[in-house]
């Protein structure tokens, strides 16, 4: 909701109450309808609605994007999270350092393992994860640094990775708004969620190490 006022010729003003959509997504899925319900079309006569041909030629399409040789289609971008933090075997005890302005599945997948999500400020310049203030939250608990790459922009992954290196961590990217974009190569991965009009279900992809 937006409060405009226009001033007027005796010296007042005319106020009057504009509705501003928090999100509209109509204008895009409008520029790309035909081509949607045609592949949703698609689908349902093929009536392959796990995994299929249409999934393994998605999968193929993210491997080349993000320039990776495998890519894997999983339920939820959530999943995703979770799998990569489970193939590190991290749990009760460990400690993942992640931003505080994302969304819930970022420290819920970690806390769902058992493990602590310790949050470090953004950088507010591009609301992406604070390198400069990644290693005064570091413990010996620490296992992983999981930023998260938002709004189209990487976070600055040159210096989180020294960081990694230099203790030991692993890093997993959660880049469930910013498939395709570009800090250096490899492109990032997942699907963005402003994206999701364009899918009865939301996914997201794990990119194999």
């Amino acid at each position: 909701m937006l409060l405009a006022s226009k001033p007027i010729a005796d010296g007042g003003s005319i106020s009057a109450t504009i509705q501003v959509p928090f999100l509209d997504l109509q204008p895009q899925f409008a520029a790309i309808r035909a081509e949607i319900l045609s592949s949703v079309e698609r689908v349902l006569e093929s009536q392959h609605f796990i995994l299929g041909s249409e999934v393994k030629a998605l999968e193929a399409d993210v491997a080349r994007l993000v320039e990776c040789q495998f890519a894997i289609g999983c339920a939820s971008g959530s999943d995703a999270l979770l799998l990569a933090l489970m193939a590190l075997e991290i749990g009760p005890g460990d400690e993942v350092i992640t931003t505080p302005f994302t969304f819930v599945a970022t420290a819920g997948s970690i806390a769902r393992l058992g493990a602590r999500p310790v949050f470090v400020d953004i950088n507010p310049d591009d609301f992406n994860l604070d390198p400069q203030k990644i290693e005064k939250a570091l413990t010996p608990r620490t296992r992983a640094i999981l930023p998260v790459h938002l709004f189209g922009r990487p976070a600055e992954m040159g210096a989180i990775l020294q960081i990694a290196g230099r203790s030991d961590l692993a890093v997993i990217e959660d880049a469930a708004q910013s498939i395709g974009a570009r800090w250096r190569p490899p492109a990032c991965l997942a699907l963005p969620w402003e994206q999701n009009q364009v899918s009865i279900r939301t996914g997201g992809y794990q990119q194999p190490a």
